[in-house]
């Protein structure tokens, strides 16, 4: 049975594996940000989102660089909740701030969709978007500091 500063060590290496795929996300959604063009609006009416025409868009219709930052992001939320589940051992703050991290992800992945959907023309939701994943970045990066800064005490 591993003991608990093991634990604390594996705990941060899955937090470093998120933090290189949320850098390498940041890199995708530059690219993204370049070079993808949406010619035509991918739903009819202003109001309603279209979410089946924006998943068709990314994974179908998109560039090679607009697929992979799709794929990247369901990876990403899937780990996320992973990384959520791995920290109700771990004590409460790590399970807040996974689970802010979390919402955050959910946050830049709705504010994409809708982004897509809306032509990909509205400033607004492409900042909304890098604001959350920013503040999921940071989460992050406290969560590697606070399980690495873990000292057994006894």
């Amino acid at each position: 049975m591993e003991n608990e500063a093991q634990s604390y060590g594996k705990f941060k290496n899955l937090v470093h594996i998120m933090l290189g795929l949320l850098v390498l996300q940041l890199i995708f959604g530059v690219l993204v940000s370049i070079f993808t063009v949406n010619p035509t609006k991918v739903s009819t009416t202003y109001n309603s989102m279209n979410v089946e025409k924006a998943f068709y868009f990314v994974f179908v219709q998109g560039g090679i660089e607009i697929i992979l930052h799709g794929v990247l992001a369901v990876v990403l939320v899937l780990f996320s909740i992973y990384i959520l589940f791995m920290a109700k051992n771990k004590g409460l703050i790590f399970v807040m701030l996974s689970g802010f991290a979390f919402l955050s992800l959910i946050g830049a992945s709705i504010s994409g969709m809708f982004l897509v959907e809306q032509n990909i023309s509205d400033p607004s939701l492409s900042i909304g978007m890098l604001a959350s994943f920013i503040f999921c970045l940071v989460i992050y990066v406290i969560m590697m500091i606070s399980a690495k800064n873990y000292k057994k005490t006894q």
